[in-house]
């Protein structure tokens, strides 16, 4: 059973009259996760959250003769499960964050308890006043990852439609074989991410794939173009690595691969999935071919150890 963490930042500040409207945003959320065997984990604190000088329960409990969907609202709130809110972290390591949150502030006391907990994916409501990217990479004391943030009901019905395209990476594979000829799977690539765990984002994969092979082949762009026309199709990053990384014989290594019937090339440029996955490829221009060396893991380089 998958869980997630609710945004409960859209309940901080809210006013006395869109707190039931809220309340049925979250109905339909908790409604669509049930179906899929899912469940929603809310702070402890939920019900204790000032609202215009009174407590959300105390309102909640003054409306439920007016609004009989309350009492539901009510059993499922008490229901659990929960997660603790921590909001002080003096004498924790730094959480640092992209995009950066700043310290004490409700985002950072957030996803610090998140992070805590294990790193669930987090259901907001659409346009939240906290919490609004879809997706924070985090780093505490060298531990990294990354943990998305679904804005509303249709960006989860996204995911999870996303999600059954493909249940496993071969799937994917098989895919690109039928549909990208100009794009070659090396036996490397295969093989690391056989060992990989892309954490339900497989079609994310596949839309990398595609993404290199409707822009990487275009005529000849400097480097700054080609990431910036692939992340305005796809959401994602692509870039070579630094020289400092390069210069380091181990790491130039990792990313050198044999081309069968050619020789070997250095796999620099890389698609960033989070910050767990990337993608290594090189690009014959001559053959108008593109060669996936690398799938899986985040390599290493001289500031992320892997």
């Amino acid at each position: 059973m998958n869980k997630f963490i609710l945004n409960h930042g859209c309940f901080v500040d809210i006013q006395k009259d869109f707190v039931l409207e809220r309340f049925k945003e979250l109905t339909m959320l908790i409604n669509f996760l049930r179906e899929k065997d899912c469940v929603i984990s809310i702070t402890e604190d939920l019900w204790s959250i000032n609202v215009e000088g009174s407590t959300l329960q105390k309102l909640v409990h003054e409306r439920m003769e007016k609004d009989t969907t309350l009492v539901t609202i009510i059993t499922v709130m008490n229901s659990g499960p929960y997660f603790q809110f921590v909001q002080n972290f003096d004498g924790y390591e730094e959480l640092i964050t992209n995009p950066k949150v700043l310290k004490n502030t409700f985002e950072y006391n957030y996803l610090y308890s998140n992070v805590l907990d294990n790193c669930f994916p987090i259901i907001s409501f659409e346009n939240p006043k906290y919490i609004t990217e879809d997706n924070y990479v985090y780093n505490v004391n060298g531990l990294n990852g990354d943990i998305s943030n679904y804005l509303g009901l249709s960006k989860l019905e996204e995911y999870f439609l996303n999600s059954l395209r493909f249940s496993n990476i071969s799937e994917v594979f098989e895919k690109i074989n039928e549909e990208f000829p100009n794009i070659k799977i090396l036996s490397s690539a295969i093989k690391s991410a056989q060992r990989h765990n892309f954490q339900g984002n497989q079609y994310k994969v596949y839309e990398a794939f595609k993404g290199l092979n409707n822009f990487e082949r275009l005529p000849a762009m400097s480097g700054e173009q080609r990431e910036e026309r692939f992340y305005e199709a796809t959401k994602m990053k692509i870039s070579p690595e630094t020289k400092a990384t390069m210069d380091v014989d181990r790491y130039k290594k990792q990313r050198t691969f044999s081309i069968p019937g050619k020789q070997s090339e250095i796999f620099e440029w890389h698609v960033k999935i989070g910050n767990n996955t990337r993608i290594h490829y090189y690009f014959d221009e001559e053959d108008d071919i593109i060669y996936i060396g690398h799938c899986g893991k985040h390599l290493g380089t001289v500031s992320y150890k892997s």
